[in-house]
Formats: C-alpha cells, sequence, structure tokens
C-alpha cells in the first residue's frame, strides 16, 4: 500500500493513528511539508474540508469532503437518509414534537451539537426525573431523536 496515505481531520487524531498502522500506510500532516504528488490513494480520515496541498482532482480520495461534511452533521445525516426513504430512528427539528414525545412518556435524546462526537452535545431527558415528577420542558435545541 505504498501508493496510498491518510490525512486525519485533525493533528493527533488517534483513530487515524490507529488505521494507519493497521493498513501499514503513512499519515499525511495537515499542515507544513509540501505534498502535491498526483497518482495517490489519499484516504479522508474526517476532513470536510482538504489540506489544499493535497489535489484531489490528480489523486483518488476516498471520502470525498462533500460526503464527510454531509455525514459529520447529525441534522443533514437524518435529511439526507428521509431523502433516500431510508428508515432510521425516529427524529425531528422542533421542539414541541419532543416535548409530545416526553408526554408519551418516551426518552428524549437532545442533540445540542450537530456536529459532535463521542456523545458530546447529547442531554438525555426521561419522562420522570429522579424524585417521579413529569418532565414538561426539554431544552430548545436543532435535533431531538426518541
Amino acid at each position: 500500500m505504498s501508493n496510498t496515505f491518510i490525512v486525519p481531520y485533525k493533528v493527533g487524531s488517534e483513530s487515524c493513528r490507529t488505521l494507519a498502522s493497521a493498513l501499514g500506510i503513512r499519515r499525511l500532516k495537515r499542515e507544513g511539508a509540501n505534498w502535491n504528488r498526483s497518482g495517490k490513494t489519499i484516504i479522508n480520515w474526517g476532513c470536510s474540508e482538504l489540506p489544499t496541498r493535497i489535489d484531489a482532482e490528480s489523486n483518488y480520495v476516498i471520502n470525498q469532503e462533500n460526503a464527510v461534511s454531509l455525514a459529520s452533521n447529525k441534522l443533514y445525516t437524518f435529511q439526507r437518509l428521509r431523502q433516500e426513504g431510508v428508515r432510521t430512528v425516529p427524529w425531528t427539528n422542533h421542539n414541541e414534537v419532543a416535548e409530545d414525545w416526553l408526554l408519551g412518556d418516551h426518552t428524549v435524546y437532545v442533540r445540542t451539537t450537530l456536529n459532535g462526537h463521542s456523545g458530546g452535545g447529547i442531554v438525555l431527558v426521561k419522562p420522570m426525573d429522579e424524585d417521579g415528577n413529569r418532565i414538561t420542558n426539554i431544552p430548545v435545541a436543532p435535533l431531538y431523536t426518541k
């Protein structure tokens, strides 16, 4: 795989380092060294915008920037999946709908950050609090799932 390289979404990405090691390929620095070779395979590891020194026209890029951008935004992903007719968990971007879910005894996952990862930006709202009182208010957020 000497013709294949990986470019991380951020410097020091452990998952990128692990994948590069498992595949026996080199990581490309996001900044600094001039890397303008063509005819290579580039694995885009989470970059919604590749470094300008990587010519996507003269290299084969796995995970195009627009696909990464779409997939990293949870609301855009759900909208696209709906457009494509793919079944997903129930979701909404309307606070009133999420509050109705609560009143129907459903737990609501409030997504305060659309591009979060590893659980960041998620607030779990259960229909009842620890004392058995009904919860009726839900934080205003860009996305909710049931």
